[in-house]
């Protein structure tokens, strides 16, 4: 029996059933691009939960699967938050730039309350470190995003008449 086919976040893309009636496919436009709307596949972790102290939190695995990566913080007063990523397994992490979307400003680490936004195309592993903790209840909530290439419009000719 065929399986119906599911983006990331399980739901059914358009599809259907090849005429041999073995296995579904997906729908194409013209120029050969899926007609799958992944814009919808999203996916949250929580990084740190309350968080009073430094520590590495919890990982989110992206699993290189996702385009686009927020991350709101909460309860910041006296820490930072240092994004970081790994595609080693978790042995070695290194630093993310990721946008402010309060302020537009590029930061890899926060040090205020505010939602980042992270391009993290094949990435696997994202973190919120903190470090330089003082004071305050820290709780970073991240949503992973499928993001879809842009389709390729065919143009059209018009005439008015």
């Amino acid at each position: 029996m065929a399986k119906i086919i599911r983006d990331i976040a399980g739901n059914p893309v358009p599809q259907y059933m090849k005429e041999d009636e073995s296995a579904f496919e997906p729908v194409k436009g013209k120029n050969g691009g899926s007609n799958i709307n992944a814009a919808a596949a999203t996916k949250d972790f929580t990084l740190q939960n309350a968080a009073t102290a430094n520590g590495n939190g919890t990982s989110a695995n992206l699993a290189g699967a996702y385009g686009s990566f927020a991350v709101q913080i909460k309860g910041i007063t006296n820490a930072t938050i240092n994004f970081e990523t790994s595609n080693d397994g978790g042995t070695t992490w290194d630093a993310i730039r990721g946008i402010n979307q309060g302020t537009g400003w590029v930061a890899i680490t926060a040090t205020e309350n505010g939602t980042y936004r992270f391009s993290v195309a094949g990435i696997k592993l994202f973190r919120a470190r903190i470090s330089d903790y003082a004071s305050g209840t820290i709780t970073a909530l991240g949503t992973a995003t499928v993001v879809a290439e842009p389709s390729q419009v065919n143009p059209i000719s018009l005439t008015i008449r």
